[in-house]
């Protein structure tokens, strides 16, 4: 999936294009709009973006099992250490060690990514003040392109914010 970006200036365009989206075979759980109070979006059926798409959250959480298992092999290797060699760990304890430790990574990253902004959402940050709309748009790889140049062509106050066709 890539993410579009779209700037629109008002919530009327913003649910235009939603609609026409739809209508190409977007799914309505695909799109995300950013701005605007909460009520005037639920009002207009449109889904308000959430921390999960406007902070690096997602990707960090990716990142945390790894962090995990690097805490749960430090913690491994500090008990082989500090422990007796007549102490031996259960089976059921390196497991959890495992677990706590991923548990770990994953909570850790969490809060590291959700302190963390999506770089366009930040720079259009003014934008959405004013009183405009961030659209964020998943589509299936190799249909980006199709989609931004619709939207582009059939609503010219729409602008691209940010080239997803990497």
């Amino acid at each position: 999936m890539k993410r579009l970006f779209i700037l629109v200036p008002d919530l009327d365009e913003t649910s235009h294009i939603v609609y026409e989206l739809k209508s190409m075979g977007v799914k309505e759980s695909h799109i995300h709009i950013c701005g605007g109070l909460p009520e005037d979006l639920k009002e207009a059926h449109l889904h308000r973006a959430g921390i999960f798409y406007t902070s690096h959250l997602g990707s960090a959480i990716k990142k945390g099992p790894l962090l995990g298992l690097v805490l749960f092999f430090f913690i491994l290797s500090l008990f082989y250490i500090v422990l007796p060699n007549n102490v031996h760990i259960t089976p059921f304890a390196l497991v959890a060690m495992l677990v706590f430790g991923m548990a770990i990574g994953i909570w850790a990253t969490g809060l590291i990514g959700i302190g963390v902004k999506d770089e366009t959402i930040e720079k259009y940050e003014e934008f959405v003040k004013e009183g405009h709309f961030v659209m964020l748009i998943d589509t299936p790889e190799g249909k980006e392109q199709e989609v931004a140049r619709t939207i582009l062509s059939h609503h010219p106050s729409a602008k691209l914010a940010q080239a997803a066709f990497n």
